[in-house]
């Protein structure tokens, strides 16, 4: 397998907004400004939205130096549940929350930072099989041609139907709420030029976790050949 290139991460923090809260309160505003301020967001919230506690606020555009360089940050979504932050790898993201914690621990006095849970990663990256996954599953490459065929029949052409997306999850309806997780995704790329062996895939794991799995999925189903 090739790796192609990351394509976006993100990695979502719960937490309960008074249990991290400064205890003498927060400007909303000044606090909206300094993060926009500190993290070159070019597309910051409006002030109504900062002070609309119904909906998140959401920065956009910004940046991240610390001891390895700059990190991109396409996103950052904050609410009084949680905040999320988007970049190209869960790497990324880690090192933003890094320094964005310590700054607010230490700037502007919030709470119990070290007891906030773990972040949920989301990942997707872009890579290349060795062959289209249809010819490696023989089973799935006769169905692919179950259906051409039958497009020939009925149109005298070849459409050339392939597989597009193969999902692995779990049923919905099975989890509570509080358990929901994303499916894993392998399927090819929209609106790319056509590469035939190259897949966009995506799942709930690290961007080197989700790498890994992919390598993992190839040699499973070669082996089968």
């Amino acid at each position: 397998m090739k790796f192609v290139s990351p394509d976006s991460a993100r990695a979502i923090i719960l937490f309960a907004y008074d249990d991290i809260r400064p205890l003498e309160g927060l400007h909303v505003i000044d606090f909206g400004s300094a993060i926009a301020d500190r993290y070159a967001f070019s597309l910051p919230p409006t002030r109504e939205q900062m002070l609309d506690q119904n909906h998140n606020a959401i920065f956009s555009d910004g940046k991240v130096k610390d001891s390895d360089g700059l990190v991109p940050v396409r996103e950052l979504t904050i609410g009084r549940g949680g905040m999320a932050v988007v970049a190209a790898t869960t790497d990324h993201c880690d090192r933003f929350l890094k320094d964005f914690f310590g700054w607010l621990e230490s700037h502007f006095r919030f709470r119990n930072l070290d007891q906030v849970q773990p972040p949920i990663y989301l990942s997707s990256i872009a890579v290349e099989f060795d062959a289209p996954i249809e010819r490696h599953i023989r089973v799935l490459g006769k169905i692919v041609a179950l259906f051409n065929n039958s497009m020939k029949e009925q149109r005298g052409e070849d459409l050339g139907f392939r597989l597009r997306r193969l999902a692995i999850g779990r049923d919905p309806g099975e989890l509570p709420a509080s358990k929901a997780i994303a499916d894993f995704l392998i399927e090819t790329r929209e609106g790319w030029p056509h590469h035939p062996n190259r897949y966009y895939c995506f799942g709930p794991a690290t961007t080197n976790g989700l790498t890994a799995l992919m390598e993992e999925f190839e040699k499973i189903i070669t082996s089968e050949e």
